[in-house]
């Protein structure tokens, strides 16, 4: 029962930890915003804003768009796995080995005390 409580908590804890890392707007809904003298003040920076050879043509139709929010969470739940089957074997293979030698070069077995 004690293990069973442990292992639960950790999930959750893991959970909790993962809704951190997602963007601010991850559950906001897209949303438009004008260029226009109220968002944005200055004459010239909304004359550049608008020039479809700036920010690849994004102000070009005279307001910016924030995109799909919904689709974040389940790109970044898609994206766990892929960078967890790349990430494990380059830490076996390469990234582990060459760290632990540094640290016995740096500290050899013996010589750090507890």
């Amino acid at each position: 029962m004690q293990r069973i409580r442990r292992v639960f908590c950790a999930v959750l804890a893991g959970l909790l930890a993962a809704v951190t890392l997602l963007p601010a707007g991850a559950f906001a809904d897209a949303a438009v915003v004008p260029i226009d003298e109220a968002h944005f003040p200055d004459e010239a920076f909304r004359a550049w804003l608008t020039d479809p050879a700036n920010l690849d043509g994004a102000g070009a139709d005279g307001a910016f768009h924030t995109g799909n929010w919904a689709a974040v969470p389940m790109n970044w739940l898609i994206n766990i796995p892929r960078n967890f089957i790349m990430a494990l074997p380059l830490q076996f293979i390469l990234a582990g080995p060459v760290v632990r030698k540094l640290f016995r070069t740096a500290f050899p077995e013996g010589t750090v005390l507890a």
